[in-house]
């Protein structure tokens, strides 16, 4: 079939070929299900890592109610009827400001206020106290009215408006109560949950290791930036924008090297990576060329094959397998293909490896705002952007040697194979992180 190895490679690929993008996913999914060690790293270094278990809320957030504005502290009981014409008038009986914790016996400063200064009866009928945003509400009081509604006294202060019960108090266990899960495993860390680990007062927690991955790009034609361009070579990107793709995976690379076509040199240096990360991502040498020597190699390290040429264009020749229970995924040296097909593959092996299923694509449909005329045997993956519930395509042309115009790119248009798509119609997207 067409994109079966070269002459002379010997690699098994019985049951390996045609596979739908899904069943290929699985088989690498599967393949790396297990988790990575787990870390306790302070919360101030956990952006973007992903919890390694069940966080739950070792207090109540607040541990005591609080004022939700400046105003009064009061019983919503002596206020029933209260106007702007028939104030009722209450003794205010002091103040609290917000980090007080104001009692009946303020002028003790040796006794530290308890829960039980919170919790305990008290008859507070015709009396107020001013209070603060954020401050601590006394028991006996049930309610706070907004200073606007009131005529701001201090001694005694007349209130114009009537309240219900709890209005304007932030109650105990407003944002959470012991024991309630915080954040679920498997969860990336935002600023929203270093903000709820730090008002539950957790100051550390436990995170997945970030999994190890290498780079290793074949092809001899291949200069890094930092060097003078010989002749007839290209400055190879595609290990960069991959460094960064999976930095994106919370991964951090720890292998990059480049390494011409020659099988021994590959062979080495391919176990090097092996040793060195959790999964391994290659890019070139995986088609039909005289030079296409991945398949060869793999071959001789007796590598366990999960896929090849998937039924998708363009990367049609990606190969999925593993070498000593690593991950190995073997992408095609063109930078969209290559692209591509990471977006299909790698997040399913991160999620393997973190429990992390944010990291998982997902699939919508939208309609379709630009024409595409052509048709293909193969399923196609169309570089484009959706948002408001349409898509447009982001290029003119559609080249896999191609990859400056994904720079507007947040999904792929879905193309099923010989299948023919129109403005206005329907059509299936796979969302992807930038």
């Amino acid at each position: 079939m067409s994109g079966e190895p070269r002459t002379g490679a010997t690699v098994r690929i019985e049951g390996l070929t045609g596979l739908s993008i899904e069943e290929a996913s699985r088989r690498m999914r599967d393949m790396a299900m297990k988790r990575n060690g787990s870390e306790l790293v302070p919360i101030s270094e956990a952006l973007g890592r992903v919890t390694s278990g069940d966080v739950t809320a070792g207090r109540d957030v607040p541990a005591w109610p609080k004022s939700a504005m400046d105003g009064y502290a009061v019983r919503a009981a002596d206020l029933a009827g209260a106007s702007k014409d028939s104030p009722v008038t209450l003794t205010v009986i002091g103040e609290a400001d917000a980090g007080d914790f104001w009692t009946d016996d303020m002028a003790d400063d040796s006794r530290m206020p308890t829960a039980a200064d919170v919790d305990a009866d008290a008859d507070r009928s015709g009396t107020a106290l001013r209070i603060m945003t954020g401050a601590v509400i006394p028991s006996g009081f049930d309610a706070v009215v907004r200073q606007e509604d009131t005529d701001y006294g201090e001694t005694e202060v007349n209130v114009f408006t009537s309240v219900k019960p709890g209005i304007n108090v932030c109650p105990v266990g407003e944002e959470c109560s012991h024991g309630d899960l915080l954040i679920k495993s498997g969860t990336e860390i935002g600023r929203v949950e270093i903000g709820k680990l730090a008002s539950a007062g957790e100051s550390d927690v436990w995170v997945v290791n970030r999994p190890r991955v290498a780079i290793l790009s074949t092809g001899s034609e291949l200069d890094r930036p930092e060097d003078v361009l010989a002749p007839g070579h290209v400055y190879g990107s595609l290990s960069y924008m991959l460094s960064a793709s999976v930095a994106s995976y919370g991964c951090v690379t720890v292998f990059d090297e480049c390494v011409p076509d020659d099988p021994g040199r590959i062979r080495d240096r391919l176990m090097e990576a092996v040793e060195a990360a959790d999964v391994v991502l290659t890019t070139g040498g995986v088609s039909v060329g005289k030079k296409d020597f991945m398949h060869e190699v793999l071959n001789e390290l007796d590598a366990e094959m999960y896929f090849y040429a998937v039924d998708v264009q363009p990367g049609t020749p990606t190969i999925g397998c593993c070498i000593d229970d690593v991950p190995v995924l073997c992408l095609s040296g063109n930078p969209y293909a290559a692209l591509a097909n990471f977006d299909m593959y790698f997040p399913q092996i991160a999620f393997a490896l973190t429990g992390c299923e944010s990291y998982l694509p997902t699939v919508v449909t939208a309609v379709l705002d630009d024409p595409y005329d052509k048709t293909s045997v193969h399923r196609r993956l169309l570089r484009a952007r959706e948002a408001g519930g349409h898509v447009r395509l982001v290029a003119s042309g559609h080249k896999s040697s191609v990859f400056g115009n994904m720079s507007e790119c947040n999904c792929y248009v879905d193309v099923p194979g010989n299948a023919h798509i129109s403005v206005g119609d329907e059509v299936r997207i796979i969302r992807v992180r930038n």
